[in-house]
């Protein structure tokens, strides 16, 4: 039950407007199995981030996020965490 406050946490921290705010994904990442794109807040259109992640077969999955200010995440997940 902690790890996934945690991560739920993390993804949340990930992105600094809730969903409902955001549109996207605006075009698209489609790297090997990276996927993602670029969002946008909904209200001002403004660019808010743009997220990229992939899965693998150790069963990590790992993303990668942008935001406005030009801010870095990572973030790591994998259900076999405690």
């Amino acid at each position: 039950m902690k790890f996934k406050f945690v991560v739920a946490t993390l993804l949340g921290s990930l992105f600094a407007i809730p969903a409902a705010q955001a549109r996207g994904p605006y075009g698209s990442i489609n790297v090997g199995n990276w996927k993602g794109g670029a969002y946008t807040n909904d209200q001002t259109g403004e660019f808010t981030h743009c997220a990229a992640g992939a899965g693998y077969d150790s069963g990590i999955y790992f993303m990668v996020t942008v935001d406005q200010a030009s801010g870095w995440a990572l973030g790591f997940h994998n259900p076999k965490w405690t």
